[in-house]
């Protein structure tokens, strides 16, 4: 059986479905290290409740993946910048795993769900607990993943052409 050149269409939904949540959690993540009163209070519930749904995404995302054929790599890409190419997508996932088991970590280790469920008025502590420096760590490294993983995407779609329509963009 031949290896499609596009990924499906299913894989094609939950990579953009990831992609949107993924990039709104960036800002909302930053934003609520220094945001007062309500507006925190909002921010931590967005965070973790997008958060969550990440994670139940990511799950569905890695069965489907390995249950559907991955398309072959373009033919024009060396052998150096599709081993980057593997890596990078198995790294985006671990990180992405890491980062939503450390969020939960936090989640069951603080006063936060009780914030997050209107239950209690005070904010979390979460200054010291060690889920906190590994989801903060993490985040930073997910975002240099991603930077490389857009970047690497860009160049070939410079260079070569057909990146973008592998995953859906420009198709009818």
């Amino acid at each position: 059986m031949t290896k499609p050149n596009v990924y499906d269409r299913g894989t094609q939904r939950f990579h953009w479905l990831s992609a949107i949540l993924i990039l709104a959690m960036i800002p909302i993540g930053f934003l609520m290290q220094n945001a007062d009163g309500g507006a925190k209070l909002l921010l931590y519930r967005a965070h973790a409740a997008t958060g969550l749904l990440i994670l139940a995404i990511t799950v569905v995302r890695i069965s489907w993946r390995i249950r559907q054929p991955v398309p072959a790599p373009p033919a024009s890409m060396g052998k150096l910048h599709v081993r980057g190419l593997e890596a990078t997508h198995v790294l985006l996932y671990a990180v992405l795993l890491a980062l939503s088991v450390s969020g939960v970590a936090m989640l069951a280790l603080s006063d936060l769900p009780q914030v997050l469920s209107g239950a209690s008025g005070d904010y979390p502590e979460l200054a010291e607990l060690g889920p906190r420096r590994a989801h903060g760590a993490g985040a930073f490294a997910y975002i240099a993943l991603l930077i490389a993983h857009i970047g690497g995407v860009i160049l070939h779609q410079v260079k070569h052409g057909g990146s973008f329509q592998r995953i859906g963009v420009g198709q009818p």
